[in-house]
C-alpha cells in the first residue's frame, strides 16, 4: 500500500461510507426526530432568555430605587 491515499481509493471509501451511513436505521431515526429535538431545545432556550430578561428588568428597577434612596439621604445630610 502506498504511503498516500489515492483519489480513487478515497472516493470509493467515501461512497461506501455514504451508502452505509445514510441507509442506517439510526441515521433515519435521528433525522425523523430532529424537529422534535430542535423544538425542545428552542423551548428551553426561550425560557432561559425570558428569565434573563425578567432579571434585567428587576435589576434596573432595583438600581433606580437605590439611587432614589441615595438622593434622599444626600438631601437630608445636605450633601451636594
Amino acid at each position: 500500500m502506498p504511503p498516500y491515499v489515492t483519489k480513487e481509493h478515497f472516493n470509493a471509501t467515501m461512497d461506501q461510507f455514504r451508502r452505509d451511513f445514510f441507509s442506517s436505521h439510526e441515521f433515519q431515526s435521528t433525522i425523523n426526530n430532529l424537529p422534535n429535538d430542535l423544538m425542545t431545545k428552542m423551548d428551553g432556550t426561550s425560557v432561559i432568555l425570558q428569565r434573563l430578561d425578567q432579571e434585567r428588568v428587576l435589576t434596573i428597577e432595583w438600581i433606580r430605587r437605590i439611587e432614589g434612596d441615595l438622593s434622599m439621604v444626600k438631601q437630608r445630610l445636605k450633601i451636594a
